[in-house]
Formats: structure tokens, sequence, C-alpha cells
């Protein structure tokens, strides 16, 4: 658990310094990232040609990254 949560923190801290802190100014770009973060992990765990497990992890860190993220800007007061 504890390198599950580390791996998610480097991450999350990836993803910020990527995009921004303010990536998320409504609720509907929420949404379509994590939309979008879930059809890669399906089409990484559903693609034959890649079965590595690394791919799924790494999806499944983006779509935790997006909801953690989610949940600091709601609690900013920062999402529409």
């Amino acid at each position: 658990m504890n390198e599950a949560m580390l791996g998610l923190e480097i991450a999350f801290s990836r993803t910020i310094k990527e995009k921004g802190p303010g990536a998320f100014a409504s609720r509907h770009e929420l949404l379509g990232v994590i939309t979008e973060e879930y059809w890669e992990l399906e089409n990484t765990v559903t693609n034959k040609d890649f079965p590595r497990l690394e791919g799924i992890k790494d999806e499944l860190l983006a779509i935790a990254v997006a909801c953690v993220f989610g949940v600091a800007c709601i609690d900013a007061n920062g999402l529409e």
C-alpha cells in the first residue's frame, strides 16, 4: 500500500507540473479527463499486443490522479 501511495504521489506531482494547478475548470472537464483515462485503461487491458501489467498500472494511476485532483479542485472551490 505504501508503494502504491508513493506512486500516486509521484504521478500526481508529475501531472501538476505538466498541466498546471488549474487544469480542471469545470465538472465537465473533470468528467472528460476521467472518461478518457478509463478508455485508455480499457484499451490497455484488452490489447493483446500490450499485455504488460505496467501499462495497466500507469492507466490506473492516471485515473487516480484525475480523481484526487478533482477532489482537490472541489475543496479549493476551483471547480464550477
